[in-house]
């Protein structure tokens, strides 16, 4: 276990991330917009039915608000901390930063999530969490332990992902028992959430699609010298599946929007690669400078 005492002892895991985010609601004021041609894969109430309808319909969607102030220790305690209380030829030493590299590896940041909630932005995050933690198997594990590792780190991910789309899942029924016997847009849009639910049901919402489409994304970063590069390729891949995805509704708002998450995903990422020295080879840039094309 070579490498985990080149923990910088100036680093401190934070475990007491809080989301404290107000349930959305959907307020008064304004009529829906493009509602019959709104893709549902992002939604969490707005995303479908544009700012606002009218005050009748207000809703407050608390039963999904995350927990996540005991949410890392939980989530270690269940999947991690009997691969490593087990791990033989290993100090308790290294254990224990073992432990606190995983940890701030799978703590939520919130700061990802402070502008809203959407599937596809927890759909990412969570798999660049899995990245992180192949990382930790492949460079701060002996190589026996590593594919272990990953298979746990595996098993954590695919059950955030399942969470992911069961939150989708619960939002979408919300507004459908809301709404199935109204008249108008409403009822429609009930219509197409009933729909939305039957392919959830069965495997191939475009939540589930779209979860696939970067998992293929990130199969293709690989821990060498090509990281950098690669880590770009993916950024970008996100960015055009964003976009197809949204289609006829993508505008500069929404291009705004995924390229403040693609900053936060490379700041997050960065965050992480800062605690551990063997980890600084993998630092992305955290801003992204698009070539300009001067003509006189």
């Amino acid at each position: 276990m070579s490498g985990l005492t080149n923990v910088s002892n100036s680093q401190h895991i934070n475990l007491n991330h809080t989301n404290r985010s107000t349930p959305r609601q959907i307020s008064n004021g304004e009529s829906l917009h493009n509602y019959s041609n709104m893709k549902l894969d992002k939604l969490f109430l707005s995303d479908v039915v544009g700012e606002a309808i009218n005050q009748s319909s207000k809703l407050e969607v608390t039963e999904i608000k995350d927990k996540t102030s005991v949410r890392s220790e939980s989530d270690y305690n269940d999947y991690f901390s009997s691969f490593v209380e087990e791990l033989e030829g290993i100090s308790e030493e290294e254990k224990n930063q073992l432990s606190e590299l995983i940890k701030k590896a799978i703590t939520r940041n919130e700061d990802f999530f402070s502008s809203g909630w959407t599937s596809s932005k927890e759909s990412i995050y969570h798999l660049q969490t899995k990245e992180k933690l192949h990382l930790i198997a492949e460079k701060a594990l002996p190589p026996s332990f590593a594919g272990e590792m990953k298979n746990v780190s595996n098993q954590f991910i695919d059950d955030q992902l399942e969470q992911t789309v069961d939150k989708s899942l619960r939002t979408y029924e919300i507004i459908y028992n809301r709404d199935k016997s109204k008249a108008g847009p409403l009822g429609d849009i009930a219509d197409r959430l009933q729909t939305a639910v039957q392919n959830i049901q069965e495997g191939n919402h475009i939540v589930q699609v779209e979860q696939k489409h970067y998992s293929e994304l990130f199969s293709d970063l690989k821990l060498s010298d090509q990281f950098q590069h690669d880590y770009e390729e993916v950024m970008k891949g996100y960015k055009e599946i964003q976009k197809e995805q949204l289609g006829g509704t993508w505008n500069n708002k929404s291009e705004t929007s995924v390229n403040q998450s693609i900053q936060l995903l490379r700041e997050d990422w960065n965050e992480f690669i800062n605690q551990f020295e063997k980890f600084k080879a993998y630092r992305v840039s955290s801003i992204h400078n698009a070539r300009v094309d001067i003509k006189i």
